[in-house]
């Protein structure tokens, strides 16, 4: 379940993870393709990078861990070329849940645990989550609320640094769904979800020139039951989003550029 794609920023190089959730032993795996995504490498068990998390005497323990998954939607190359991977970790019958990553600085051969989101009162079942490079270094990750009507947000100085405590963006107003966050290029952040307090319906593209700060510029893609999505950026700058139309039934692809999100 949950699975997620890095296309590397340049060359050819595609990496396909994907978590088989069994309560109390979820298993995250990897296959890799040369070639775009035509043909594919074996599998190869990645689940030991979940073993920090279980251990009482890390910095990432996690108590009670039962239940790890990723993403789901897309993962990123950051500007330094280490793959990193959004994840997050619950409790039996999510009682507790928080977010964090696993990422790799040698093209997919290894992989390692990064540092958890605190999750306090208001944030304590932040959970499916994004996660986007911000033009400082830092990473931010959006995730979804559960008791919120708002995406939740954090941001760090990097896979092993502290993760500041989440708050609330105001304007992502969420109806407890996962959303996508992609950056455009150096300037834009893009990010869609169902643009709905109450129901899964309205899913809509926002566009950000301010590091995800404030969002300037929105546009409906649908107006009907929607549900997941996940946003891609073509090489000519062509704006792809992959969404549930309807949720739970078929997938749907949009195809748009920016000058359509930013026209009145």
């Amino acid at each position: 379940m949950n699975p997620m794609l890095i296309a590397e920023n340049t060359g050819s190089r595609v990496y396909l993870l994907w978590s088989r959730w069994i309560w109390g032993n979820c298993q995250y795996y990897i296959r890799t393709s040369t070639d775009d995504g035509v043909t594919w490498g074996t599998a190869q068990d990645i689940t030991l990078v979940l073993a920090s998390y279980k251990t009482s005497t890390s910095v990432n323990y996690f108590a009670n861990l039962a239940g790890a998954g990723m993403g789901p939607g897309h993962g990123i190359q950051m500007s330094n070329g280490v793959l990193l991977v959004p994840i997050y970790l619950t409790t039996a019958n999510w009682t507790n849940s928080t977010v964090a990553s696993i990422y790799s600085a040698d093209g997919g051969v290894t992989w390692n645990a990064g540092s958890k989101v605190p999750n306090p009162s208001g944030f304590s079942l932040i959970h499916e989550n994004m996660m986007v490079q911000l033009s400082n270094g830092k990473i931010m990750t959006n995730m979804r609320n559960p008791g919120s009507d708002y995406r939740a947000i954090s941001t760090s100085t990097g896979v092993n640094g502290l993760w500041s405590t989440p708050v609330s963006d105001t304007t992502l107003i969420d109806p407890v769904v996962q959303g996508s966050i992609q950056r455009y290029d150096a300037s834009t952040i893009l990010f869609t979800n169902p643009a709905n307090i109450s129901t899964r319906t309205n899913v809509t593209i926002r566009m950000s020139n301010d590091d995800a700060t404030t969002w300037y510029k929105s546009k409906e893609i649908y107006a009907g039951t929607n549900g997941y999505s996940d946003i891609g950026v073509a090489p000519d700058k062509t704006i792809f989003v992959c969404y549930e139309k309807p949720a739970g039934s078929k997938i749907s692809l949009a195809r748009m550029s920016k000058a359509w999100i930013e026209a009145p």
